[in-house]
């Protein structure tokens, strides 16, 4: 009797952490965007996942480029 959870594999942790960050960028909140998406490299690199990880800096490029060239440092 109870309930039994599962924990997710360390890949699919790091991908859904990196849909935590793609809500946050496009909710406009950089910072939040970002924090997931460094937690989500983090986890990529225990898996050795190397496409996550290239694909968590590619979206870090774009909240920082967001963030100088439109100026917007939303919180």
């Amino acid at each position: 009797t109870g309930v039994q959870t599962c924990a997710l594999p360390i890949s699919e942790e790091a991908t859904v952490l990196q849909y935590y960050g793609n809500c946050y960028y496009f909710s406009a909140q950089s910072d939040l965007a970002k924090k997931y998406y460094h937690q989500s490299i983090q986890k990529a690199r225990e898996a050795g996942n190397d496409t996550l990880i290239n694909l968590n800096r590619i979206r870090i490029a774009f909240v920082l480029s967001d963030i100088f060239f439109l100026g917007t440092t939303c919180k």
